[in-house]
């Protein structure tokens, strides 16, 4: 009996043990299955009412100045004085053409102008005295036969009328008289040419003669002159195509020259973007890889029409320092858009209905310090740019927007912020 007692008592000693230990494992479970509060990164936005975006505009390099050049005749190249690469000054001479038959040609009508000035000079000095003393004598001459034969021809008249001669002695002394005064009046009008000297139509027919052959000269003169191909202006020889005995047309580039010295960028903007550059304005230009400054100089006056652009013309305002003609050169421009609302990183974003995007916004909990509630807002996409996204939507001025893992929450979740909000 006194066994049986004991181990009832033990009985119930275990029992109530084992209770209270089923108990405490249960306050345990209870504790641990309690909610927990996700924390969450977030950005602190802060809303817009515009928005920039950058363009980007390219171009070249060109020189100020670029000749081509050409002979302005035709002919055999002599001698070629310069080669491709090499640095010639203003006047330097490049090539020349072979000039025999312009000094031939040359010579021929000079000696044609000598003679038409001693030609001139006799006009002018009148015919000489001893040509003069010749006339005279000749017209004379014809005078006296004229008279003789006036009064052989009475004296034949006379005896033809009797009968003692025929008819036909008569008219051969009345023939005979009327040649020598014909001859007499035409030495007469050549004695009193040579005493009136030259006309004044003679002389100024003579001078035109020798003006045109001054003229000639003056063109065969230019002609050898340019003969000689020079360089207008300092640079390099970009181009040859001259070569000793070599044919050329007028017109056909031989030689094309480059002046490396100043340079200019040759750049088109759109019509809205072109209204941003002030002229005389320095600009950050883009020339492989590297900034310079550059000053809008001007602009063309019309719309390129295979670009629809305009053209500007930028000069450097440094020293060329390893920049050559034909680089691509490139100019950024800011755009501003007058539209409201806020720059989100693109991971704040999750996929939303009909199109749109969502974001997930934090609203404060009032009851309890550092807990937020979730809210999600439907944004839609004005623009995008690199790793963010600038979007319209219902926000406050001051929003708060988790950054990143919006997979991880759900509307109307309570979270914590993890990290302090910088403004974006």
């Amino acid at each position: 009996m006194k066994y049986l007692s004991f181990f009832c008592y033990a009985v119930v000693f275990f029992t109530v043990f084992w209770g209270i230990q089923k108990h405490l494992q249960t306050d345990v479970k209870i504790k641990n299955i309690s909610p927990t509060i996700l924390p969450v990164s977030v950005i602190k936005c802060v809303v817009k009412n515009q928005y920039q975006t950058e363009h980007v505009y390219s171009g070249y390099i060109e020189p100020y100045l670029v000749s081509e050049l050409s002979f302005e005749r035709e002919g055999k190249i002599k001698e070629v004085y310069a080669n491709e690469g090499a640095y010639v000054s203003k006047g330097s001479p490049l090539a020349k053409l072979s000039t025999v038959l312009l000094e031939m040609s040359k010579q021929q009508i000079s000696a044609e102008k000598n003679a038409a000035e001693a030609k001139l000079k006799e006009m002018l000095n009148g015919e000489r005295k001893e040509s003069i003393d010749v006339a005279k004598a000749v017209y004379s001459g014809l005078v006296e036969q004229v008279s003789f034969a006036n009064k052989k021809l009475d004296r034949f008249q006379h005896l033809y009328s009797k009968g003692t001669i025929a008819i036909e002695e008569y008219e051969t002394t009345q023939s005979n008289l009327k040649v020598l005064k014909t001859a007499q009046k035409a030495a007469h009008k050549q004695l009193q040419k040579l005493l009136a000297g030259t006309r004044e139509e003679t002389i100024a027919q003579q001078n035109a003669l020798i003006k045109s052959f001054q003229i000639q000269l003056r063109k065969i003169n230019v002609h050898i002159k340019n003969s000689l191909l020079t360089s207008p202006h300092s640079g390099i020889v970009s181009f040859k195509k001259a070569t000793p005995g070599k044919f050329v047309q007028p017109n056909q580039t031989n030689f094309r020259i480059i002046e490396v010295h100043k340079l200019k960028a040759k750049i088109g903007l759109t019509i809205s973007m072109a209204k941003q550059i002030k002229l005389g304005r320095l600009y950050d230009v883009e020339i492989a890889n590297s900034k310079y400054k550059m000053m809008a100089l001007t602009k063309l006056p019309e719309v390129d029409k295979y670009t629809n652009t305009i053209i500007f013309i930028f000069t450097l305002t440094q020293k060329k320092m390893n920049i050559y003609p034909g680089e691509l050169a490139r100019i950024k421009l800011l755009q501003t858009y007058k539209k409201r609302g806020i720059w989100l990183p693109i991971t704040s974003l999750l996929k939303g209905n009909r199109g749109l995007w969502s974001c997930f916004t934090l609203k404060k909990n009032s009851k309890v310090a550092n807990i937020y509630t979730v809210v999600k807002k439907d944004v839609e996409i004005i623009h995008v740019k690199d790793n963010e996204v600038f979007v319209r939507g219902d926000f406050l001025k001051t929003t708060i927007v988790i950054k990143n893992g919006v997979h991880r929450v759900t509307p109307l979740q309570q979270v914590n912020i993890a990290n302090e909000p910088y403004f974006h």
